[in-house]
Parts: C-alpha cells; structure tokens; sequence
C-alpha cells in the first residue's frame, strides 16, 4: 500500500468508486500529483482493494480503532505484513 500511503500522506483522501479513483480535495492536486495519479492508477485501485478486503477481516474481528491503524501502517510499510493481512481476510472468505 505504498503508492496510496504516498499520495495519502500529502493530505488527499482516496476513494474507489467502480474501477475510478476519487481523490479529494481534487482541486488541490498538482500537476505532478495528476500525473503520478495517472501513471499509478492500476496500482492504486489494487491497494485500495487490498484495503477493502484487509478492512472487512478487522471488521469481523472487532478489531479496536487503533489496532486497525497500526495494521494499516504495517501494510503500507512492509510487504510481507500485507501479505499476511490479506491471507487472513481470505481465510475468513471476505
């Protein structure tokens, strides 16, 4: 999740509506955020997917507010904690 955790932590929220990204606040989208946005698109809607799946596992398992942030950070920082989150929201067929 590092490409979505990129364009995240320059304070735009990023959102999957079909197979379209929503970025907001759009009007405060640079050039260069466009253009990465463009050029990264596929893997942005694949990390946002991830995010959904790996969100529905936490949900199932009451998993507190902060527990799901530091999931989330772990998956946006290690590739091998991504992993394991997603196999755990698939073993629990979400």
């Amino acid at each position: 999740m590092k490409t979505l955790h990129k364009i995240e932590n320059q304070g735009f929220q990023v959102n999957l509506i079909g197979d379209c990204l929503e970025v907001k606040p759009a009007q405060k989208l640079t050039q260069p955020q466009r253009d990465f946005l463009r050029h990264h698109k596929a893997k942005i809607i694949t990390e946002l997917k991830d995010r959904i799946a790996i969100s529905k596992w936490l949900d199932s398992i009451e998993a507190s507010q902060q527990d799901r942030l530091e999931v989330f950070q772990q998956c946006a920082t290690n590739e091998s904690d991504l992993q394991y989150f997603l196999w755990r929201s698939l073993e629990a067929g979400l």
